[in-house]
């Protein structure tokens, strides 16, 4: 059984599994849902800098859970699981259903593009022998979702190559929207997001449930090198997700200062608020980040002006270093 956990998503969109009623099963289902252990699910707080890979330790923690749940699944879904291209192509000419899906309608495609089942041998098989390159599960993710999701760049190619629907999205409440361009963003792999801006990804769609685009995506996960490729493209620097937050803000509560130096150079309001009326300096100043504030600053922030609260950066901020930038920059 693939099921489907609960899934949150952290202030920058990121989507996570939920920690409540959880349960091994949960953690199992989140698996396939979206191509990563739940434990092992990418957030972009100011502090994550951890790799995005999958480590070894998180990609046996998915085979074990991936092998569990097969059980029960059709002959081709295991032997895709098992990276088995042999038994794959030995399968298709016995007559296997090479678009046979389990209950949450996961096909073996799905399973060679997943993180720890990953295998191009098996991908092309599936593909020469017709399988739908668009299936998507209960969540609306496809065979390239999660092979961007995997950082599987070398399968992303193929797929695109193939014709799978580069602007194919997600279709649950929580991930309402996404699409595999923004999942590349968020993951910084520059490759495929250049292979699908190449293909005719939409740079500025916007995600249904956050209403992020894959530009934010790329700013709140601190990927540099792929925003650059997505303002080349023609991203909109100023868009604004559901709270009214642009790519500049996120950068700015996250101290992903290489960012947003880059959105700054490319024409981002440095005064646009979100919905609360804050502006990027004054998330910059209550993270307590030093250094995106005197960029910010230096760009002409407006240091006194005030939320929706009444309450200015200076009133925000959390270290005496920032006070005094604000203080020096005539904060008052």
């Amino acid at each position: 059984m693939l099921g489907s956990a609960g899934c949150a998503r952290s202030q920058s969109g990121a989507v996570q599994p939920d920690s409540g009623a959880g349960s091994e099963a949960a953690a199992k289902s989140q698996t396939v849902s979206d191509g990563t252990a739940a434990n092992g699910a990418e957030s972009a707080g100011a502090n994550k800098n951890a790799s995005d890979d999958i480590s070894a330790r998180e990609k046996a923690n998915i085979m074990r859970m991936l092998q569990a749940l097969l059980e029960d699944a059709p002959p081709l879904l295991q032997a895709a699981f098992k990276g088995d291209s042999g038994e794959v192509k030995k399968l298709i000419e016995q007559g296997a259903d090479v678009n046979a899906k389990e209950e949450h309608g996961v096909t073996a495609l799905h399973v060679a593009a997943m993180p720890a089942s990953g295998n191009v041998e098996t991908v092309k098989a599936l593909i020469d022998a017709g399988a739908d390159l668009n299936a998507a599960n209960e969540k609306g993710m496809t065979a390239l979702m999660f092979a961007v999701a995997s950082k599987k760049e070398d399968i992303v190619r193929m797929l695109v190559k193939a014709g799978a629907d580069v602007n194919a999205a997600t279709k649950n409440r929580q991930t309402d929207g996404s699409t595999p361009l923004m999942l590349a963003a968020a993951r910084g792999t520059v490759d495929s997001v250049k292979l699908l801006l190449e293909a005719g990804a939409d740079v500025n769609a916007t995600d249904k449930y956050s209403g992020k685009t894959a530009l934010i995506f790329a700013a709140a996960h601190g990927k540099a090198e792929a925003l650059q490729v997505l303002l080349s493209a023609g991203a909109d620097v100023n868009a604004k997700d559901r709270d009214g937050r642009t790519a500049l803000i996120d950068a700015a509560s996250f101290g992903h200062l290489n960012v947003l130096r880059a959105l700054l150079a490319a024409g981002a309001k440095v005064n646009e608020a979100d919905q609360s009326d804050q502006t990027p300096l004054m998330h910059a100043a209550s993270q307590g980040s030093a250094d995106a504030v005197k960029a910010l600053i230096e760009a002409g922030a407006d240091v006194n002006a005030k939320n929706s609260n009444g309450k200015t950066a200076l009133d925000l901020a959390e270290t005496d270093e920032v006070k005094e930038l604000l203080t020096k920059a005539g904060a008052k």
